[in-house]
């Protein structure tokens, strides 16, 4: 067992291994198997795309897309407000208003929001595939191995096979490159600041991923990534709200969209802790139980224990200049950003990092990596709790409720065994 000096700064080179040899053949297999996957999830979204012009017709191919990135981006470039539900849908084939996502949110679709609706949806999938190929390299590359394509590829396919991956894909979520910023300014946070902080910016798009980012890297002491990065989101935020701030007639009244918006998203059966199959968070769990949304104040409290734990550990591990540290600071970042907020199925691609390194790392593979590969698979392999699978089948209350807490469970779990590892290791060292 080898320790490391407590006050050493965080130097180590990432553990490099040799290329495997060349076989074509790995590479081959590992594509087709992708592009297989890739053109399965394509053929269902076209089978279930939304119909342009129809927003109430119950086909969810892109969807989210549609309500939460397309057209809220279009509004802005037509200087309107979308976080103003009643004029978004009046002007607008939305189904659903915009979520309390930052005006960061808006200037990244932009782009997209230049192409008509058909074109959109096409360049929004093709992302969303090309970005879950720049999470697998990560992942690939934080683990110490090289970014081989056939491994690569392995990994890209696997996600888009995964719920998750599928989800994104499906409805048009923006959590890949939710995931690939977070994974981005964690990884680099003390070795490239500034990629750190362009990834910290993007997460800022939606809060729930860059508030809890944000507060692990400070935690952390990643501070020039930290300060740079929400520097230039607040900077872009303020470049993107300005469009919705005139049109809203000031800052009052933007506020009081964004939380009229936000009262429709309550209604949401998905979002409504005592009603979601499948939310992630462990305060889903409190509102299943009691019935009722457990208020702001469990919810402060939850995020601020998992955190505040996480960040400490993380800054534990920080210190110390082996790579498998990082790695494992790094993984227990993914996680409680996961859990620290409110999050969907979809939201578990963040959980590519950790999983790859669980699989994929070299060293001991003794029964808690074991038990923690599985915890960390629940949600990536879980088709039980949806809407489609228990509405088909008559349940008791303690079934539903087993069912659509079985991700947030074993996430939960994970992270308990999670943080005493990283207890641990903090305390006793790394094996070399």
């Amino acid at each position: 067992m080898r320790t490391a000096q407590a006050s050493a700064p965080e130097v180590a080179a990432p553990r490099r291994t040799a290329p495997s040899p060349r076989r074509p053949w790995r590479t081959g297999l590992a594509a087709a198997a992708f592009l297989a996957i890739s053109a399965v999830v394509a053929a269902r979204t076209i089978a279930n795309l939304n119909i342009p012009g129809q927003p109430t017709v119950e086909r969810f191919g892109l969807q989210d897309f549609r309500d939460n990135f397309y057209y809220p981006s279009v509004a802005l470039l037509d200087g309107r407000n979308p976080y103003d539900y009643a004029d978004y849908h009046a002007h607008y084939p939305i189904d659903r208003p915009l979520p309390a996502y930052s005006p960061v949110s808006l200037l990244l679709h932009a782009p997209l929001a230049l192409l008509p609706f058909g074109p959109a949806q096409i360049a929004s999938f093709l992302l969303n595939l090309g970005l879950l190929v720049v999470l697998a390299i990560l992942a690939v590359r934080d683990v110490g191995l090289p970014a081989e394509p056939w491994r690569v590829l392995l990994v890209a396919a696997l996600l888009v096979l995964s719920r998750p991956g599928h989800m994104t894909l499906y409805i048009g979520q923006c959590s890949a490159l939710m995931a690939v910023a977070c994974t981005t300014a964690l990884m680099q946070g003390s070795r490239r600041p500034w990629v750190a902080a362009l990834g910290l910016a993007a997460a800022c798009a939606k809060p729930s991923y860059g508030g809890p980012l944000g507060v692990l890297m400070l935690c952390r002491g990643d501070l020039r990534a930290f300060f740079g990065g929400a520097g230039l989101a607040a900077v872009l935020g303020l470049a993107g709200g300005l469009g919705p701030l005139a049109a809203a007639g000031g800052l009052g009244p933007l506020v009081a969209s964004v939380r009229g918006s936000m009262q429709v998203v309550a209604t949401d059966v998905t979002f409504n802790e005592p009603t979601s199959l499948i939310r992630l968070d462990p305060v889903s769990l409190v509102g299943r139980i009691v019935g009722r949304p457990p208020g702001t104040l469990i919810n402060v409290v939850v995020a601020l224990l998992i955190l505040g734990g996480a960040g400490f550990l993380m800054r534990r591990l920080r210190t110390r200049g082996e790579p498998e540290p990082r790695t494992l600071s790094n993984s227990l970042g993914c996680l409680a950003i996961l859990l620290a907020t409110y999050h969907q199925p979809y939201d578990a691609l963040i959980l590519a990092l950790p999983v790859t390194a669980l699989f994929l790392m070299p060293g001991p593979r003794g029964g808690l990596r074991a038990l923690l590969a599985f915890l960390l698979l629940v949600p990536g392999l879980n088709y039980l709790a949806t809407f489609t699978v228990l509405e088909r089948f008559e349940i008791n209350r303690f079934m539903w409720l087993l069912i659509s807490e079985s991700n947030g469970m074993a996430l939960a779990l994970a992270l308990i065994l999670g943080m005493r590892l990283a207890w641990v290791r903090a305390e006793r060292g790394f094996s070399p």
